[in-house]
């Protein structure tokens, strides 16, 4: 089963990272989470990115539907943590996104 994406997975998929650095980035991990909830499948991760690279926001939906979301105003619960390294800009698994699909699925309920 795959997460509702509306509007998130987009021909964008095959965009590569330019050396402007998009300020929203998001990647697909391939496998579960290998804890007490691994049964949430796969999963999307998004990102708000600073100039340098820093994680300020980060959302992870899930297959089952469940969306986390991380910031500096929540940095942590007990399903997971706001990243504290800078995003590899070389890494092309990253793929730039617009703030406009961020913010929806930032903002979903």
């Amino acid at each position: 089963m795959t997460p509702n994406m509306d509007g998130l997975n987009s021909e964008k998929r095959t965009t590569k990272i330019s050396k402007r650095m998009p300020r929203y980035l998001k990647k697909y991990w391939n496998e579960g989470r290998g804890d007490e909830y691994d049964s949430w499948g796969t999963s999307w991760w998004f990102f708000e990115v600073s100039e340098n690279g820093d994680v300020t926001r980060q959302a992870e939906l899930y297959e089952v539907g469940r969306l986390l979301r991380y910031s500096e105003e929540h940095i942590e619960d007990e399903f997971g943590a706001l990243a504290e390294i800078s995003i590899d800009m070389s890494d092309a698994e990253y793929i730039a996104i617009s703030p406009e699909d961020f913010e929806a699925l930032w903002n979903r309920i």
